[in-house]
């Protein structure tokens, strides 16, 4: 699940194992709270996407989209997707900072 969250791109270079080892915490458990289609949802967001353009890509209707980041949001105890975008790119930050620190 968790390897959907980070993408092909990080995917490739680091194997699952190692990314749940790296993460620690509330922010590990932040996201072991959402659904395979939240992290899909949020994954998305962090790109930039519009409602529509997530929607359009995830096959989902906007509607849907839309709960699905309410959801996010509730479960992450977050404000708005501004911040969850930040609180994406800081798992992505920590994760690297693991790895770097294990070479």
């Amino acid at each position: 699940m968790i390897n959907r969250f980070f993408g092909k791109g990080l995917r490739k270079y680091y194997p699952s194992k190692l990314v749940e080892n790296t993460l620690n915490g509330a922010r590990r458990d932040g996201l072991q709270l959402l659904t395979e289609r939240e992290l899909d949802v949020l994954s998305e967001l962090r790109k930039g996407l519009t409602n529509g353009e997530i929607s359009n890509k995830l096959f989902i209707t906007e509607g849907t989209t839309k709960k699905h980041i309410s959801s996010i949001l509730n479960k992450l105890k977050l404000s708005n997707r501004v911040e969850a975008v930040i609180y994406s790119m800081s798992i992505i930050i920590i994760v690297n900072e693991q790895i770097i620190k294990s070479k």
